[in-house]
């Protein structure tokens, strides 16, 4: 069945009209230009999307015949595609997976990388504050590497609203603990100070149960372990795999380049072969079941 997506383009962060506008404006013009290679550029954590979707799969109400799942933030889609792709293999239900997201670039991707895996995902242009669905619709809400980029407490608002009781809404994020960990954090000038947007796992605990609407909220640290070369990372900077690349100017970047080579050097023996920690935190929150 061919279903043409619902599209909603209302941007509600809370602000006046020219303060929403200077806030989407930068990003979304990242996500455009970065949409056609983001793909390429930025490595996915399959040992979470396995981690995520065993879970998902435990709790989830095998007696309902069709189960929704949303991931907001989708971008182009992958880790919704891999958990549902899981999903799907593991449960007796029929999985529709649904993805939303700002960038109307980022889904075209989407539709194009996921056309012929068959689950029948939707795509919709929508803002994570203003989700486009009905009250207690969707089964799991899924958000990964995007809830930064939200307004935290009216997304948990719409989360807790859109899922049905006792589902569960799980996010994955980087800390700025985590974020000072990482080869980027210790080695690519200022780019732990730059980062701003990203929440502690206290934060997103607290407005979490603020809502009193979740019955359980816990946090687990998932461990990444990559092993990439100096050429690759240079080349993931230059195509801003990080937006946190869009926050220096030209003369800035190329000189953090330089900076960041020399350190590397320093620190790695091998150039072809380096390995860090890119760890990551979930978040999973279960709504209570009244």
């Amino acid at each position: 069945m061919s279903i043409t997506p619902r599209v909603n383009v209302e941007i509600s962060l809370g602000m006046g009209a020219e303060e929403k506008r200077a806030y989407v404006m930068p990003w979304s013009n990242h996500f455009t230009e970065v949409s056609s290679q983001y793909d390429k550029f930025r490595e996915m954590d399959v040992h979470a999307v396995h981690i995520i979707s065993e879970m998902l799969a435990g709790v989830i109400d095998q007696r309902r015949p069709v189960v929704r799942l949303l991931d907001v933030g989708t971008g182009e889609g992958r880790y919704l595609d891999a958990v549902s792709e899981s999903l799907s293999a593991s449960l007796a239900n029929r999985v529709l997976p649904v993805g939303v997201d700002l960038s109307p670039a980022m889904l075209t991707q989407a539709h194009v990388r996921n056309r012929h895996v068959g689950l029948g995902a939707q795509y919709l242009v929508s803002a994570s504050e203003t989700l486009p669905f009905l009250t207690a619709s969707c089964d799991a809400i899924t958000s990964f590497n995007a809830v930064h980029h939200f307004d935290l407490d009216r997304f948990v608002s719409e989360a807790s609203r859109v899922l049905i009781p006792s589902g569960h809404l799980v996010l994955y994020t980087r800390t700025p603990a985590q974020n000072r960990s990482t080869i980027w954090g210790r080695y690519f000038p200022e780019f732990a100070t730059r980062e701003t947007k990203l929440y502690r796992s206290l934060d997103l605990q607290l407005a979490l149960q603020s809502t009193e609407v979740f019955d359980s909220v816990r946090v687990q640290v998932i461990p990444w372990k990559i092993t990439t070369s100096l050429s690759r990372l240079i080349e993931q900077v230059t195509h801003f795999h990080y937006s946190t690349f869009r926050l220096y100017s030209s003369d800035l970047l190329r000189a953090a380049i330089d900076t960041f080579q020399d350190r590397v050097g320093q620190a790695f023996s091998d150039m072809e072969r380096i390995t860090f920690d890119n760890d990551h935190t979930v978040v999973i929150a279960q709504r209570s079941p009244a």
